[in-house]
């Protein structure tokens, strides 16, 4: 997250501005940079200031072919951030390249919830109940939250008491369980009286383009983010699609992550005016070797 993206009505006439700014939410931040872990490298000119917990994950073979094709472009790049351990941490051990990241990390050196919230919570007393879902927070005559009602791991509906709820259920299920929690002293559900509560979902898709290159690189090991541009991502505003582009270079696959307002259309040529740029470039003999690109809206 940028403090940009907290305004996009103001600059660029689209969207909504949020109630808040980015300097309220990062103390918060910092601190889910902290219980994981994250390593990185502080100073980066295009992103806000921020202290990664450890040193960055190595560019490896492939990070540095990309870096190549960055610095022809004259592009800014900076070593990403990664919930990846470098160095002991917390208990889990470094990161050693055992394999691919996605399907899990034996090591124990990728951050999850399981090995990092969970434990110390567990330790603090905190009860964790799997497989249950909750339906609806319940509120008593004072207009406060009580508890919530859910179904257990059988499915039997069952309340449980509490003097505070806290809902983390992101974008989706949070609102989900703010408008099922509808009664007759709040029939739009609760802390809904701006009506606004599912409204103004900020999403950031995930165009990507794929490299093909003759060397062997290194993309089935270790963590796929190790590099990110943010060249494009406070640029002026570009119609009739405003858009925001992070380039990350990802083992096994260039990625970009973007953040796009507009047109579909204008949302796709947009998009592929920044991504041939580097196309060109890598079929030009930044990476020796093929160019095929793929447009993928997910």
């Amino acid at each position: 997250m940028h403090p940009s993206d907290f305004r996009v009505r103001t600059p660029d006439g689209v969207a909504e501005d949020w109630p808040v700014d980015y300097w309220t939410l990062e103390p918060y931040f910092a601190d889910n940079d902290r219980m994981p872990g994250v390593a990185g490298l502080a100073g980066d000119p295009a992103y806000p200031p921020h202290q990664p917990t450890m040193p960055p994950v190595p560019l490896g073979r492939t990070g540095t072919l990309y870096v190549r094709a960055i610095n022809k472009l004259g592009w800014h790049w900076w070593p990403s951030d990664n919930a990846v351990a470098t160095t002991e941490y917390d208990g889990r051990a470094k990161c050693i390249n055992l394999g691919h990241c996605t399907p899990g990390c034996a090591q124990g050196a990728k951050a999850s919830v399981d090995i990092t919230y969970w434990p110390h919570a567990l330790r603090a007393r905190v009860e964790l109940r799997t497989r249950c879902r909750v339906r609806e927070i319940a509120a008593n005559e004072h207009g406060r939250a009580s508890g919530v009602i859910y179904y257990d791991a059988k499915g039997v509906e069952r309340f449980q008491p509490a003097e505070v709820v806290i809902l983390a259920a992101d974008g989706i299920g949070t609102p989900r369980l703010l408008l099922n929690s509808s009664s007759a002293r709040f029939p739009n559900g609760l802390a809904n009286s701006s009506g606004l509560v599912g409204k103004n979902l900020m999403l950031h898709p995930w165009p990507q383009v794929f490299g093909y290159v003759d060397e062997e690189l290194d993309g089935d090991r270790g963590p796929q983010t190790v590099i990110w541009s943010q060249e494009l991502w406070n640029g002026p505003p570009v119609q009739p699609a405003v858009f925001k582009l992070r380039c990350e270079r990802r083992k096994g696959l260039s990625q970009c992550r973007s953040r796009f307002l507009g047109s579909i259309w204008a949302k796709t040529f947009a998009t592929w005016r920044a991504l041939m740029a580097l196309g060109r470039l890598w079929s030009d003999g930044a990476c020796a070797g093929k160019m095929c690109c793929s447009w993928s809206p997910n």
